[in-house]
């Protein structure tokens, strides 16, 4: 992407963002103006040629370093892109934890298997403690 096509697309993609910091650099811009211009980067040099007499030269110039300034991205690109990352870690979270839960599954399994007493010795003291500590905290 060249760097005038770059620049079209960063004020054309990032238009309701920057239109109120555009009216507070070129001040004789007005309202009118801005919304006839509706984010279109022809639009733009053409109403800042005509208010305030620059070349398009000179308008490119400009608005490369104000663009420069803001350190803009597309914000429709990043939030996609953010999206796309989201979804990516909660996949890979969801297959950690299905996983453990698998290995903690096959643990439990293999320890009843091996020692169905002892396993059932645990249980029990499992609940017995469970209702103990449930009728202390309901007891106040």
């Amino acid at each position: 992407m060249t760097a005038l096509n770059s620049l079209v697309h960063q004020v054309e993609g990032n238009w309701e963002e920057i239109k109120g910091k555009v009216k507070r650099r070129w001040g004789k811009l007005t309202d009118s103006d801005l919304k006839k211009i509706e984010g279109s980067y022809d639009q733009l040099t053409g109403k800042l040629m005509e208010v305030y007499g620059y070349t398009e030269d000179e308008v490119e110039d400009k608005l490369i370093i104000f663009v420069d300034k803001l350190n803009l991205k597309n914000i429709e690109h990043t939030a996609d892109n953010a999206q796309d990352l989201i979804a990516d870690n909660v996949e890979k979270a969801w297959g950690a934890v299905k996983k453990k839960t698998e290995d903690w599954q096959e643990g439990i399994y293999c320890y009843i298997k091996g020692n169905p007493a002892k396993a059932l010795g645990t249980a029990g003291l499992t609940l017995v403690l469970g209702l103990t500590v449930w009728k202390f905290i309901n007891s106040k």
